[in-house]
């Protein structure tokens, strides 16, 4: 992915992967953007480690950061739980443009329509100082230790770019067809 001047997008979204602990996952909050010609631009990847409490803080302090015109999305995990949280984080977010959604499908099923887009080239990063670990991860997906940072962008993605939330393996009514992991590291390596 080249590296690109952000003074054409004309939309925006901060996408988030929630974790809730010291070690293990990431919590990661990607900001993708959508270019006047349909092209995107990762503009920036907050990636850390924290309690529920932290976890809170730093959401409502990044969307402070990046303004109002930001559309924030949120995952909405099944249950009473992932209800409440996603209620909990919409009313800390108020006066923001909050879309909580359940996660549909498996992780590479979610990340196809991103990595597509990623390997014809239609995917730009501005640089920054989280750039490397982010190709890292993407690269390595789905074999990577970790996934938080797709997971994500897969969500970012989704919302700004209106694909739908329910994507073909998510028909329960016929077995899924085989599919290959997406490969997101075509462009990553930067051939």
């Amino acid at each position: 992915m080249p590296i690109k001047d952000v003074s054409d997008v004309v939309e925006q979204v901060r996408a988030w992967d929630l974790a809730g602990a010291r070690n293990g996952d990431w919590t990661v909050g990607v900001r993708l953007g959508r270019t006047r010609g349909n092209k995107y631009v990762v503009e920036h990847v907050l990636r850390f480690r924290g309690t529920p409490d932290v976890v809170e803080d730093k959401i409502l302090e990044t969307a402070t950061a990046d303004g109002r015109s930001v559309k924030v999305s949120l995952p909405k995990d099944p249950g009473q739980a992932g209800v409440h949280q996603a209620l909990s984080l919409t009313r800390l977010l108020v006066g923001f443009d909050i879309a909580a959604s359940p996660e549909t499908g498996d992780k590479a099923t979610r990340a196809r329509p991103f990595a597509a887009q990623v390997n014809v080239g239609n995917v730009a990063l501005a640089g920054g100082g989280w750039v490397a670990a982010y190709r890292d991860e993407l690269k390595s997906f789905p074999n990577g230790r970790f996934d938080d940072q797709v997971d994500a962008s897969s969500r970012a993605f989704m919302e700004i770019s209106g694909s739908s939330a329910k994507l073909p393996d998510d028909d329960q009514s016929r077995p899924p067809a085989p599919r290959r992991p997406p490969r997101l590291g075509t462009q990553l390596a930067g051939r």
